[in-house]
């Protein structure tokens, strides 16, 4: 199984390892218990061991080469998951060498920094409420509204003047 980890050193290196062992710790404390998850992994040499290609960032690991000071326990949550894979090719040049590929968690979506507003704001002068007239409104939407019943009972009385005369 490929499980490989990601970390970013405080010195500015970026470490790649496999995962051996996964140790969960549980501590009391005064207020309530506390649940850590440790890491074991064993780390590649960060200095002969990773190429990063400048031009696409790529990330290749020789994993034959191994960190040298013991160092294996890193937190869960500063980790990041990525998968070593095997350069696919005929000849043996770069076989003690793995691609790097950095896998996004489930739970996360890629969200772009900027929020950007659903409606543009294009009128910079709108009106104030003290210039609308309410009341003219309101007139109208009734004329309309007496209107339209007119019209309605006026059909109604000549339907029922054609069923009288039949």
């Amino acid at each position: 199984m490929n499980c490989g980890v990601y970390v970013k050193g405080t010195d500015g290196k970026e470490y790649y390892g496999i995962l051996q062992d996964v140790i969960e710790l549980h501590c009391v404390w005064d207020i309530r218990p506390y649940k850590m998850i440790l890491f074991k992994c064993d780390w590649y040499n960060c200095i002969n061991g990773v190429v990063v290609h400048d031009t696409y960032k790529l990330v290749d690991v020789n994993h034959t080469k191994r960190y040298p000071k013991y160092d294996p326990f890193v937190l869960a949550i500063q980790v990041t998951q990525v998968c070593f894979m095997p350069y696919p090719m005929k000849d043996n040049s770069k076989k003690d060498w793995w691609a790097v590929l950095k896998m996004k968690p489930r739970s996360i979506i890629d969200v772009p920094e900027e929020d950007t507003p659903f409606q543009i704001d294009g009128n910079d002068n709108p009106p104030n409420l003290g210039d609308i007239d309410v009341d003219d409104d309101v007139d109208i939407v009734q004329d309309e509204e007496n209107d339209i019943d007119d019209n309605v009972d006026e059909e109604v009385d000549a339907m029922d003047a054609r069923r009288v005369t039949t």
